[in-house]
């Protein structure tokens, strides 16, 4: 199973924004300061089983084999986490001040573009910016919607408007996560689509896998995750990644062992439990998200990489978990 984990990390600084734009409501974290040891590859040897060490170089052998770089220092780099019920495939559009105007996330040095992100799938990361200003940083606006530069009931789930933009400086990297039923769109029902911002662990420690869950099940109270009897995570609320006590802005828990292959992994809540079996092991030295989707009824899960994957790809690297019940 192939893992990345960005290196770098910047601070999100700006209060809450709770808004609810054309029928979404959104929710962004107050401030990203979560770190952690930079991953030191000289001296780790239980790397995910996606890392390949670059070859030695005639002409240079000192290089430490670190993983790929993260976001660079004059970007801010999102990714989309689609948790939507309906199968609809998803846009992420940008408004970076002082422009107004929303357009597609696009990597300011790729064509890569945040314009179809399918239900169910976390996408690969784009570079947007630049950000001209290292001190102030930038401030951003989101919208998500099946159209949403051409926003209209309908066209856009959830937004964080202009008029609530939230400031990052370079080198943050966030995930934005939607998740509830489009149908329920523009109603006070609390599956209404909503938008919800989570700082990405860019600098994992080496000695332990960073782990978090993002709940997208509709009718699926809080949860509790739990490994191998080991509960690592409580209180996951829908539409987050972050359990109690709520303080943290990334939502991860460290695993000093990792996860190891064939290991339990069971969604808890209240007297609701869902069993997952782990197909191949989770290492130490990376950042994982499980995915959790559908309904009550049908919860399903995936692993997936919170580094970015091969380049060319559209989608994170994720492996579905087997369920057993």
């Amino acid at each position: 199973m192939l893992k990345t984990a960005f290196l770098g990390i910047g601070s999100l600084f700006a209060g809450v924004a709770l808004l609810a734009g054309w029928g979404g409501a959104v929710t962004a974290c107050q401030n990203l300061d979560d770190t952690s040891p930079l991953f030191d590859a000289a001296a780790a040897t239980d790397y995910d089983a996606g890392y390949v060490p670059p070859a030695p170089s005639s002409t240079d052998d000192t290089s430490s084999g670190a993983p790929p770089s993260g976001p660079t220092p004059n970007t801010l780099r999102i990714r989309l986490a689609n948790l939507t019920q309906g199968g609809q495939a998803l846009q992420l559009c940008i408004a970076q001040s002082p422009s107004t105007a929303f357009v597609v996330a696009q990597d300011v040095s790729a064509s890569t573009k945040l314009d179809a992100v399918g239900a169910g799938l976390v996408s690969a990361p784009v570079n947007v910016g630049p950000i001209t200003d290292a001190k102030k940083g930038a401030a951003f606006a989101f919208r998500v919607g099946t159209d949403c530069v051409n926003a209209g009931q309908g066209t856009t789930l959830a937004s964080i408007a202009a008029s609530t933009r939230t400031t990052f400086k370079g080198g943050a990297s966030v995930t934005l996560i939607v998740a509830g039923d489009p149908a329920a769109q523009g109603t006070p029902d609390p599956l209404a689509p909503q938008l919800t911002i989570v700082n990405d662990l860019v600098s994992p420690s080496a000695t332990a896998t960073s782990f978090r869950a993002a709940h997208g099940a509709v009718g699926l109270p809080p949860f509790d995750v739990v490994v191998n009897g080991e509960t690592v995570l409580t209180g996951v609320r829908f539409n987050t990644a972050i359990g109690y006590p709520y303080s943290s802005t990334s939502g991860y828990a460290q695993i000093a062992a990792g996860i190891p292959e064939g290991s339990t992994i069971l969604l808890r809540s209240g007297t609701t439990v869902k069993t997952f079996t782990v197909p191949s092991r989770v290492r130490r030295g990376i950042a994982d998200t499980l995915v959790v989707t559908g309904t009550v009824n049908a919860v399903a899960a995936s692993i997936c990489s919170d580094r970015a994957p091969a380049a060319g790809a559209t989608s994170a690297d994720c492996t579905a978990l087997p369920s057993g019940g």
